[in-house]
């Protein structure tokens, strides 16, 4: 995962927030990482708007947001598709965001 952004502290971005607000704006955002898929490239990030909660989405050429009661289901899924490293990523992100995958 992205080393979290110090340069602004008390910028009221939470602790894992690697946006350069120049461009994203209130979103926060990191990239957990990303995995090779069918030869594309499916990054796994942290999303979040102002005054909501974390979002983990699976992105890259299909955008995924994955409910936090739906986490854990998505990475048992991604490993019975031979999707490990992807399912490893939702669990890194889970955990980030409290959503806690086992």
């Amino acid at each position: 995962m992205t080393e979290p952004n110090r340069v602004r502290p008390g910028n009221g971005c939470p602790p894992w927030c690697t946006a350069d607000h120049r461009t994203t704006g209130n979103v926060h955002r990191v990239e957990v990482g990303a995995a090779r898929v069918a030869g594309k490239y499916v990054p796994v990030v942290i999303l979040q708007t102002p005054g909501g909660a974390p979002s983990v989405v699976i992105s890259g050429p299909v955008f995924v947001e994955v409910h936090p009661d739906d986490q854990e289901d998505m990475a048992r899924l991604l490993d019975l598709a031979d999707q490990g490293e992807l399912a490893g990523l939702i669990r890194q992100a889970a955990d980030v965001t409290g959503g806690g995958v086992r």
